[in-house]
């Protein structure tokens, strides 16, 4: 709850902030938020070990339990994660994902076809 509620630098949910701050549990999680996104795509890339392990290895979880949402919208090629152990700076692996996903879904519609072709 501590880094969902912080007030500087990146600040998660604005909106919830308050209830966060007075211990109160919010009625939702992630997955769920994250939900209303699909069948839009959607690509989380994250490190394992930027930040608290446990919530990273949650991370996972939550990937794998909105996937299933995904493949029952038939959208399965619309959401992606990459989990690395590169800590928080952006790579050359990242950089190419988010690249490469973002030429795939604005460019080429979602088509892997026609983004393998150039």
């Amino acid at each position: 709850p501590l880094i969902l509620s912080r007030y500087h630098w990146y600040i998660y949910l604005p909106q919830l902030r308050e209830q966060l701050l007075a211990g109160q549990q919010i009625k939702c999680d992630f997955h769920e938020m994250m939900a209303l996104v699909s069948p839009r795509p959607l690509l989380d890339m994250f490190s394992l070990n930027d930040g608290e392990a446990r919530t990273q290895a949650h991370r996972v979880m939550l990937h794998l339990k909105l996937h299933e949402l995904y493949r029952l919208q038939q959208a399965e090629a619309a959401h992606a994660m990459l989990v690395m152990g590169d800590e928080h700076p952006m790579t050359d692996l990242s950089r190419g994902a988010l690249l490469g996903w973002m030429k795939r879904w604005l460019v080429h519609e979602g088509d892997a076809r026609r983004e393998a072709k150039g």
